[in-house]
């Protein structure tokens, strides 16, 4: 007699437990790791720049002396145009705090500094990543493949502001005050951490408010420090240049996540595209507020406020999302017990198109030569990320179901 063929709800069951598929997933990593260090060992050596030989260069300038030159767009234009020989837009609009992180990189060649970086930043975030989602670990990976291999591709920060926002959240899930020091340490990239900021008030967390105030006042002293006061004008006078152009459109718009950037794509004018994307941050906000004055539980809470200061900025990119992953991570359990088989997949759709989105236009200006084509220039990638987020509260309000996702729980216990 052969056993029953496992239903939609048990195969979603075991591949969320499939532990050897999470090492798999891990280890794949690191080989896309391994290969972009193979293809780009030294500076300038695959004839283009990426977000990583930004901050190698920048670092570079630390060493030198001239990191306010850093923050002018015409000189870092020039100086990565002597690399490559071509013309490139990657301007420098980074807080002089996270120059504290890129002043250790230049310590060996392009490629050391990369594959240290990159190793370092992915193993804390997968720790704490497995520390929150538990048995739930290979599902959030698997739903986070395409921001995984986008961030390990270009070498960004994705994976050190995710695991930030992580430690974040363990400690504020157990009250502890010790949750304002990656909050204050956001501050390398504050605009990720609004919503979190959000729920600390709503809260009413005072201490650890205090708490990030104080980090933040902290590490704004040792940049001061390290590289003296007038890196500040320098880094205040990019600002004004970086909304301009994001105005004009000069960034890979298509890439960015943000509603403004899909509707400034779409063909919006900047000054309506900003003003619906204050209309998507003030809900985003919103629903922060709404979850913690609903008393839902403190991890529902929490995962929606990393999706939701997701949704606040104009200015987030696909290597940005594995903050997702975090707020997956915290709902994992709860998501799991109330989607139906069909809702999990369109979860994993929709977190697809949030992260994967601008990957895929890269793949197809790489291989299929569409650059001058106008729908690659479009960023789809906010739609389906204000509608996973749309999509998880449905989910969420819904009451638990059983192991085998038949009915709910009540109901199985009323029928005896």
């Amino acid at each position: 007699m052969t056993a029953p063929r496992p239903g939609a709800g048990e195969r979603f069951a075991v591949l969320e437990t499939s532990t050897m598929l999470a090492w798999l997933i891990c280890l794949a990593c690191v080989g896309i790791m391994f290969a972009t260090v193979r293809e780009v060992p030294s500076l300038g050596a695959g004839g283009a720049i990426v977000d990583f030989d930004v901050f190698y260069i920048v670092g570079q300038m630390i060493w030198d002396g001239t990191l306010p030159q850093a923050y002018d767009i015409d000189t870092m234009r020039a100086i990565q145009k002597s690399i490559t020989g071509e013309d490139t837009f990657m301007p420098w609009t980074y807080p002089p705090h996270f120059d504290l992180v890129t002043a250790l990189l230049p310590f060996g060649s392009r490629g050391l500094s990369y594959a240290v970086f990159i190793t370092v930043t992915f193993l804390g975030y997968i720790h704490v990543l497995r520390r929150l989602s538990g048995p739930y670990l290979t599902a959030v990976l698997i739903a986070l493949l395409p921001a995984l291999v986008m961030t390990m591709r270009i070498g960004q920060n994705g994976f050190m502001t995710a695991a930030l926002v992580g430690l974040f959240c363990l400690a504020f899930l157990n009250g502890r005050t010790v949750a304002g020091v990656p909050l204050g340490l956001m501050v390398i990239k504050p605009h990720l951490a609004l919503g979190l900021g959000v729920l600390v008030l709503v809260t009413r967390r005072w201490k650890v408010l205090v708490l990030g105030l104080a980090v933040v006042a902290a590490v704004s002293a040792l940049a001061t420090l390290a590289f003296g006061t007038e890196v500040w004008p320098a880094f205040l006078a990019s600002v004004p240049e970086a909304q301009e152009s994001m105005k004009r459109g000069l960034y890979p718009m298509f890439r960015m996540t943000s509603a403004y950037a899909a509707l400034f794509t779409l063909g919006m004018a900047p000054g309506a595209a900003m003003i619906a994307q204050g209309c998507v941050a003030a809900a985003a906000c919103a629903s922060i507020v709404v979850a913690s004055v609903r008393g839902m539980p403190m991890r529902q809470v929490l995962g929606l406020s990393c999706l939701a200061t997701l949704a606040i900025s104009p200015y987030n990119y696909d290597y940005d999302m594995p903050i997702l992953g975090i707020g997956f991570a915290l709902m994992a359990s709860d998501l799991m017990a109330r989607a139906r088989p069909v809702e999990k997949l369109a979860l994993l759709g929709l977190t697809w198109l949030s992260c994967g989105w601008g990957m895929a236009m890269v793949t197809l200006r790489r291989h299929l030569d569409i650059s001058d084509s106008p729908p690659d220039q479009v960023s789809l990638a906010a739609f389906g990320h204000l509608m996973l987020i749309g999509l998880v509260w449905h989910i969420l309000r819904r009451e638990a179901r059983s192991q085998h996702g038949t009915m709910p729980a009540k109901e199985l216990a009323a029928r005896g």
